[in-house]
């Protein structure tokens, strides 16, 4: 990938390792940020204080809100900043009893919660970033909110799955990855980045030498280069960025014999065009793509469900050698899984994806977002 068209910049982790659902994201969060010396930085679409960080068997509160002062009466030294999207920050204080909890994190003078008004109208920032000490980050597509917790078996009846009002939910599948290294440090300066223009507050980069990685968490690769990219919405004061975009388009050129991607979306024309360049080949790789029935909500289905059905009817057109699949998530009860959130792309033996990216069809230009790739030697 080239560095400046395709992805921002470039750094060696360690250790790179996938986390496939919030049952196992939100257990390896809570280990390594008990093992946080100097910062942790959160950085998300939302965050809701009343949801259950993990299976606590450290004596702290389950529910983020509390574990976070729990956490930072332990750690004197600890900085624990949290930069949410503006947009809907005040509906949300009125959930529960969030404005409480709201209130004692400010209350706290090492905890800070900011909101990121620093975006085009009708925007968005859609990056799931988490930078401890600078030495741990994890980057992909998992909120700390409601209605996401699940584990990979994926239940059609989870008694386990329920939002802090007591709701039962759905099934939901999503991940995320984690990496530690100059990999790491790398997202942290991106969220010290995404912090100064939010706040217009420098922060100085964190002391070496912490090793919050959990001990649980297997990796998945050695010896990982990766490359970071982002979508970023034209401002006042710089051009957009669209290097997802290009980095998807980029692999799926390069790609030789297999394309496998999970997405939310399928609706973008420049990526569909990508795909249809490699399906009237006369040997084309094998493509799969495991997508939705339908987008969740009541606006998105109209957005999207007839622009999805259109570009792949028209790419089933251009399959001349049956190269291409689509597959649609149930449960093993034959429950469609409308929360197929996971934003992944892998090319075998060469590049693997892993990011917070619907650009597959949402709007790519107006929404900040941030993914990465990674090209290592399996463990």
């Amino acid at each position: 990938m080239a560095t400046g068209s395709e992805c921002w910049d470039s750094a060696h982790a360690d250790r790179f390792a996938l986390i496939v659902d919030a049952d196992d994201y939100f257990r390896h969060l809570r280990a390594a940020m008990l093992q946080a010396r100097h910062s942790i930085m959160l950085i998300a679409w939302d965050f809701d204080a009343r949801i259950r960080l993990g299976e606590p068997g450290d004596d702290g509160p389950e529910r983020l809100g509390d574990f976070l002062l729990w956490l930072a009466d332990r750690r004197p030294g600890l900085q624990i900043r949290l930069l949410r999207w503006d947009t809907g920050a005040l509906k949300a204080m009125f959930r529960g009893n969030t404005l409480w909890t709201v209130l004692r994190w400010k209350a706290h003078r090492q905890i800070t919660l900011k909101l990121d008004g620093a975006h085009p109208l009708a925007s968005s920032h859609h990056q799931k970033i988490v930078v401890i000490d600078e030495s741990l980050a994890f980057c992909g597509g998992i909120d700390m909110t409601i209605d996401r917790w699940d584990t990979r078996a994926h239940l059609d009846d989870d008694p386990r799955r329920v939002s802090p009002g007591g709701r039962r939910h759905g099934p939901w599948h999503d991940a995320t990855a984690a990496c530690d290294g100059a990999a790491a440090r790398l997202l942290g300066q991106l969220a010290r980045e995404r912090w100064q223009k939010a706040t217009g507050q420098a922060l100085p980069e964190v002391p070496p030498g912490n090793d919050p990685w959990p001990e649980a968490l297997a990796a998945d690769l050695h010896g990982a280069q990766l490359q970071v990219a982002r979508t970023l919405p034209a401002m006042p004061d710089c051009d957009g960025v669209h290097e997802i975009e290009a980095a998807y388009v980029g692999m799926i050129a390069r790609a030789r014999q297999h394309i496998y991607a999970e997405n939310q979306y399928f609706a973008s024309r420049r990526i569909a065009r990508a795909i249809a360049e490699r399906l009237v080949e006369p040997d084309p790789p094998e493509i799969v793509i495991v997508n939705p029935l339908s987008a969740t909500g009541w606006l998105e289905p109209l957005a999207m469900d007839t622009a999805r059905a259109r570009l792949v009817q028209a790419l089933q057109r251009l399959d001349h050698r049956g190269r291409l699949r689509i597959y649609h998530p149930q449960t093993r009860g034959g429950i469609p899984r409308p929360g197929a959130a996971r934003r992944s792309m892998c090319i075998p033996s060469s590049w693997w994806w892993m990011g917070r990216c619907c650009g597959w069809g949402r709007p790519i230009s107006t929404t900040a977002r941030c993914g990465s790739t990674a090209n290592a030697i399996w463990c």
